[in-house]
């Protein structure tokens, strides 16, 4: 891994020694294998098909994948080592799987690698200005007619609230999330027929765009 951000990297619930707890922590969130599920269904997936998971942690959502289409090559990136270590013990007895450690403003890949990309409650970790950079990264591996899938927290006007109840992220980071900005990224990158539909109480959002 060559790219060095210029900021702290924080794991998953701000310390590493939660990690371990990181499928639970979700799973008691209502953030479990039926929320995933949802999301694997969101677009069709074909057994040629190359997709990517920015922010794939433990691997839970590739896993899924894998499972209802085991022929697609699937790659996860995160920049977490200790979520992919989880995650590799998780994948190892499926092929065409591969993992990398990463991160989403600077994904190492050709322009045109991938069909699909998904990313899950991975955008609300990032400042307004990675979030915007991730998005014209996963613009450019895309081919064209390949599709986005991004879910996480989205465009609400009760900000304030959110900031309590999000109490453990930096709320710049946040904010972006609430203010509507990935769907206006979205757009700035190049994506169009972007459709955005609630997919859980109580502002958790799902966005689908297409190159």
């Amino acid at each position: 891994m060559d790219y060095k951000p210029q900021y702290k990297y924080i794991p998953p619930f701000e310390l590493h020694a939660l990690t371990r707890f990181y499928d639970f922590i979700l799973i008691l969130g209502g953030f479990g294998k039926k929320f995933r599920e949802k999301i694997v269904n969101s677009v069709e997936i074909k057994d040629s098909n190359k997709v990517l998971d920015v922010g794939c942690a433990t691997g839970v959502f590739l896993q899924l994948l894998k499972r209802k289409y085991p022929k697609a090559c699937v790659v996860g990136i995160d920049p977490d080592k200790q979520s992919l270590g989880i995650a590799r013990r998780r994948l190892n007895k499926f092929s065409h799987v591969e993992l990398i450690e990463g991160f989403g403003e600077a994904l190492p890949f050709e322009k045109e690698s991938f069909d699909i990309v998904f990313s899950t409650l991975v955008f609300h970790h990032m400042s307004t200005d990675i979030k915007q950079k991730c998005i014209t990264e996963i613009y450019r591996i895309l081919k064209k007619g390949g599709k986005l899938v991004i879910v996480d927290f989205g465009s609400t006007k009760h900000l304030w609230f959110y900031k309590y109840v999000t109490f453990w992220e930096p709320f710049e980071h946040v904010k972006g999330n609430l203010q509507g900005l990935i769907p206006e990224f979205m757009k700035q990158a190049g994506f169009k027929n972007i459709q955005e539909d609630s997919i859980k109480f109580p502002v958790i959002h799902k966005l689908i765009g297409e190159k």
